[in-house]
C-alpha cells in the first residue's frame, strides 16, 4: 500500500520502527505540500478566490489532511469550499452543493 503519511493515519508508529512486519510506501508530503497546490491552482486559475474541495469524510487516507486546508486556504485569501460524497451516486449532488455555495459567496 502506498500512503502519504502512515504515522499519521495511525498505520505505524514511526517510519524507522514501524513496529511490526509491514511492507509498503510512503509519499512523505511535506507540511507546505498542501498550501503548495491550493498555490498552484491559484496560478493556474488566477482570478479564483473560492475554491471546491470534494471529500469523501469515510476515507481514513483523507481525513488528516482536509482538515488542513480550511487553514491554508484563509492564508492564501481563498475562501474554501467543502463538498463531501461518499459514492458516485453522490457526486451531482456534492457538486451542486459546491455552486449553490459559490452563488451565496457572490452576494
Amino acid at each position: 500500500m502506498a500512503v502519504a503519511d502512515p504515522v499519521r493515519l495511525g498505520l505505524v508508529q514511526s517510519l524507522a520502527r514501524p513496529g511490526g512486519n509491514i511492507t509498503g510506501l510512503t509519499t512523505n508530503i511535506p507540511d507546505d505540500f498542501l498550501a503548495k497546490r491550493l498555490e498552484i491552482l491559484r496560478e493556474l486559475v488566477p482570478g479564483a478566490s473560492r475554491i471546491a474541495l470534494l471529500v469523501d469524510p469515510h476515507n481514513p487516507m483523507q481525513r488528516p489532511f482536509f482538515a488542513e486546508f480550511p487553514g491554508v486556504a484563509r492564508k492564501l485569501g481563498i475562501v474554501l469550499l467543502i463538498v463531501e460524497a461518499t459514492k458516485a451516486e453522490e457526486l451531482d449532488v456534492a457538486f451542486a452543493s459546491a455552486a449553490s455555495q459559490t452563488r451565496r459567496c457572490d452576494h
